[in-house]
């Protein structure tokens, strides 16, 4: 199971029988692209490259607890559920799931995203997301070059958003919104961050703990 982001919001499909593996609902969207929501059905196979940050969608991040087989399985039927970006989220990263992960992305032709690992974000050409305490913007940025999504926490801090940007960062991630089952986050995001925000003129992502009925 996974959870799911939208311009990097996360979101999910329940499984009430195993809750530890469940995914979550999140947004994600580019304040300069109101238009409705992309999947990757939709998107232009000639124009959107595997390298290029979707306007709008869902996006997918894996669950630490699962690898192999069940990692795989989970993310083709987000893939294949419109997901329009994944990211592959283990601690930690193993190179053989990363692998696998990039080979269906790239059927779906949907980004990959490393969470945390620059290193094998280079290896297999994909982006990386970056926590307050990882690897710096700037410096993923000279190492992956130019063209590569690098996504980084802010947390409930636009200030966080406003200095990754400056160096570098193509998408900036809010949140926790509402509580997560999957990941403890002690600092809390107010929805009204979305809107103060939208000056960033960047695509943002609200994660955590969004679902169905509060996406």
């Amino acid at each position: 199971y996974l959870r799911w982001a939208l311009g990097r919001t996360t979101f999910g499909v329940r499984n009430a029988t195993q809750s530890t593996s469940q995914p979550e609902f999140a947004k994600c969207s580019d304040p300069q692209s109101l238009a409705g929501m992309n999947t990757s059905q939709d998107l232009d196979s000639g124009a959107q490259s595997l390298l290029q940050m979707p306007k709008k969608g869902v996006y997918a991040i894996t669950p630490i607890d699962l690898s192999g087989p069940a990692l795989v399985n989970a993310a083709r039927a987000a893939l294949s559920g419109g997901a329009v970006m994944l990211q592959y989220r283990a601690k930690p990263a193993v190179f053989a799931d990363a692998l696998a992960l990039k080979a269906l992305c790239t059927q779906y032709r949907a980004p990959l995203i490393i969470n945390d690992d620059v290193e094998i974000a280079k290896q297999l050409g994909c982006g990386v997301h970056l926590g307050e305490t990882d690897a710096g913007v700037a410096q993923a940025r000279q190492e992956l070059g130019p063209d590569a999504i690098i996504g980084a926490s802010c947390y409930d801090s636009v200030v966080l958003a406003q200095r990754a940007l400056e160096n570098g960062a193509s998408y900036v991630a809010f949140g926790s919104f509402f509580p997560s089952m999957t990941k403890n986050v002690p600092r809390r995001a107010d929805v009204a961050l979305l809107e103060k925000a939208a000056f960033l003129h960047a695509p943002c992502v609200a994660i955590g703990g969004i679902e169905l009925s509060n996406a």
